[in-house]
């Protein structure tokens, strides 16, 4: 019996799958377009006839794995928003982003391998390219809760940052590098949650 023949879109799905672990233990540097298509039992020129470069099998790759899970959890995070449940929205994203890092450890490390050898320019492009619906979603939700007089005035080019910061440096120690926790990561959110509201609303708004 012949082997199914795989569809193109079957075949680039394949490819980009079996380049995530290889980016992720290598790098974009390390890892050569013959080793990508070794990987995926295909030929170097089935890989260029999807991907025209290496580059944008790259950046196709972190997006395949991505953008499904994110678009589901913006929608879970809009409703939230329409509730006026900010500390139930804040706790549903930071365990989206635990989520991200223990599920995706090769694709967060083949990120970090990218900003460690790109250039400033080359990582501030792929900064603004990855950032991606959730960072907007945050965005929009501190510029809505601002007009609404709940959240501090402040830039959000600043703010939105802020809002990731210590739960991806969590995530990054204890679920990318495996240092122990000395804390589960109910309570590390809870205590997470706690700072970013303080941090955001205006002092004369109290958390309700």
């Amino acid at each position: 019996t012949g082997r199914t023949r795989l569809t193109g879109e079957e075949r680039k799905r394949q490819i980009l799958e079996v380049s995530i672990p290889l980016f992720g233990r290598r790098g974009y540097s390390g890892t050569t377009t013959k080793a990508l298509a070794e990987a995926a039992a295909v030929s170097e020129a089935t890989i260029f006839k999807h991907f025209p470069t290496k580059e944008a099998l790259y950046r196709a790759a972190f997006r395949h794995r991505t953008e499904t899970d994110v678009a589901g959890l913006v929608v879970e995070l809009e409703r939230l928003a329409d509730a006026g449940d900010d500390r139930s929205l804040l706790r549903r994203l930071f365990h989206g982003v635990l989520q991200g890092y223990t599920r995706d450890r090769d694709l967060h490390r083949m990120l970090q391998f990218a900003l460690l050898e790109g250039e400033a320019d080359e990582n501030r492009r792929i900064a603004i390219e990855l950032a991606g619906a959730l960072s907007q979603f945050v965005g929009s939700w501190v510029a809505r809760r601002q007009e609404e007089g709940l959240f501090a005035a402040g830039p959000g080019d600043v703010l939105v940052p802020a809002v990731f910061a210590p739960i991806v440096q969590s995530a990054t120690w204890t679920k990318l590098y495996d240092v122990e926790a000395e804390r589960d990561d109910d309570t590390v959110v809870e205590v997470l949650v706690d700072v970013a509201l303080r941090g955001l609303r205006r002092p004369d708004r109290p958390d309700v």
